[in-house]
């Protein structure tokens, strides 16, 4: 088991990378990390941007593309839709929907809770 945590204030990320720059080592080369990062909704020049620039929900993302890559199979995730707008919301939720592993959500979020548990 390896676990991997994402806390509310997202203190994992480097501000002056960019998510290429954040992902790019674990690829051969640019294009395959900037697929795995399409995994992620980052397309077009969103893969460019620091990090210090990304919206909360993008940085949601990019912590749980940063998960994925260290091999984590278990995820705590803080209240990770918390001060999400509703297209941030929606892109975070698809991203963990791809998310082989368990995962164990503190939230108070009903719809969110109905989606994703199997257990509460």
């Amino acid at each position: 088991m390896k676990l991997g945590y994402m806390t509310q204030e997202q203190s994992g990320l480097d501000p002056a990378l960019s998510p290429l720059q954040t992902v790019r080592q674990a690829f051969d080369n640019e294009t395959a990390a900037r697929n795995f990062l399409a995994y992620f909704i980052f397309t077009g020049e969103e893969p460019l941007k620091p990090n210090s620039q990304l919206r909360y929900g993008q940085r949601s993302r990019l912590a749980l593309a940063q998960m994925v890559l260290a091999g984590c199979n278990v995820l705590l995730l803080d209240e990770p839709i918390n001060h999400l707008d509703i297209p941030a919301r929606a892109s975070f939720e698809e991203a963990l929907s791809s998310f082989k592993g368990t995962v164990l959500a503190v939230l108070h979020d009903r719809y969110f809770i109905d989606r994703f548990a199997s257990e509460i």
